[in-house]
């Protein structure tokens, strides 16, 4: 599938039960971010790569990679979804002290205060949104 629009992606996540984390090894997986930050609850098989510091199980069900075990988990959450207000909450609740570290290493490096600029949520202005520019690569 190769998606035009950041609304055909809105489109797609919005009919989600929840998004799949299925590498045996990644790098960025921003995907899963993503997913939590929608409010999503992600089905995940072991991996290495630190996916798996951003989730809880509240909202992660970790499966071994098995289709019949995938499919269990993701009908799990079809029938008892947990509140995507909550999985949104707790992200970014495990995401700040790594913004926090952020800024305060820029600091360092730029020798100049930045935590005043920034909002409550560890966001400086200039940081954005990696899906506020579309990129189309097809």
């Amino acid at each position: 599938v190769t998606l035009q629009s950041v609304e055909e992606v809105r489109g797609l996540l919005s009919e989600a039960y929840c998004g799949l984390a299925l590498s045996a090894e990644e790098g960025a997986m921003y995907a899963a971010g993503e997913y939590a930050l929608a409010g999503l609850p992600i089905v995940t098989t072991p991996s290495i790569g630190g996916r798996d510091q951003f989730f809880l199980p509240e909202w992660v069900k970790t499966v071994q990679p098995d289709p019949a075990e995938i499919s269990a988990a993701v009908e799990a959450f079809k029938q008892a979804p947990p509140s995507p207000e909550m999985i949104r909450s707790r992200t970014l609740d495990l995401m700040r002290p790594h913004r926090e570290n952020l800024i305060g290493w820029l600091e360092r490096i730029l020798q100049h205060p930045l935590r005043e600029r920034a909002r409550p949520t560890g966001w400086l202005p200039e940081f954005t949104h990696r899906m506020q520019v579309w990129h189309n690569f097809t």
